[in-house]
């Protein structure tokens, strides 16, 4: 996704949580070969869909970035600081 193409993967674990159905790429029962192929003849045989799904793939591997994470979570702890503080007032 971070090179702006769009993924099939099985639907296990949490891929569910980062890869949108239909719009980032495919999720595809575990172990079925032919629901794969069928994903993989779909994308390609739609030019429409798969620039779709390559700039929806692209935006939505942004929200990954390191440095947003550290900003995130640095944010996180100084609300949890400054509440602690504000607790011992």
């Amino acid at each position: 996704m971070n090179v702006g193409r769009p993924v099939i993967a099985s639907d296990v674990g949490g891929i569910s949580d980062w890869l949108i159905h239909g719009q980032t790429g495919f999720l595809v029962p575990q172990k079925d070969s032919i629901v794969i192929a069928e994903a993989v003849t779909k994308i390609f045989s739609d030019h429409n869909m798969l620039l779709r799904m390559m700039r929806a793939a692209r935006k939505k591997a942004e929200e990954f970035d390191l440095n947003k994470h550290i900003d995130q979570m640095e944010n996180i702890y100084i609300n949890l600081i400054y509440k602690y503080k504000k607790r011992k007032m």
